[in-house]
């Protein structure tokens, strides 16, 4: 269920099954690894965001769309499922796909979704720094 700011109620910010299936895939004996995936994941989407809300401000939608498909499947590959689907959903309008969408709105929910997820993988991050020391 979407609350007010876009986010959804109940669900975890980083989708605890896909982080593990990360971790599993890069091999839970290399955490160092997946330290240096999350650090990228959380430097480039905060670029990705920035080039969004710049375009947005000046309405080019087409300058959008790909950086919300590149944080749309960094966001899966990490396990950020709610923003995955928030990005999907925008990306199909700016393909052309479905009715008018307030860009800003969407784009503010996005963005705080996002803090959420950053939050969470600096968690992860640590515990599994901490595993690797």
């Amino acid at each position: 269920m979407a609350r007010e700011d876009g986010s959804q109620a109940g669900q975890p910010a980083i989708d605890p099954v896909g982080f593990a299936g990360l971790v599993e895939m890069i091999g839970p004996d290399m955490p160092e690894v997946v330290v240096d995936i999350v650090d990228t994941y959380r430097e480039e989407s905060t670029e990705l965001l920035e080039v969004v809300a710049s375009a947005a401000a000046t309405q080019d939608e087409a300058v959008m769309l790909r950086p919300v498909h590149s944080l749309k499947s960094s966001s899966a590959s990490v396990g950020a499922l709610v923003l995955a689907g928030m990005c999907a959903d925008l990306e199909q309008y700016l393909r052309g796909i479905g009715s008018r969408r307030d860009i800003a709105k969407e784009l503010a929910a996005i963005q705080a979704e996002f803090q959420r997820v950053d939050a969470e993988l600096g968690v992860l991050r640590d515990e599994l720094a901490g595993a690797g020391a």
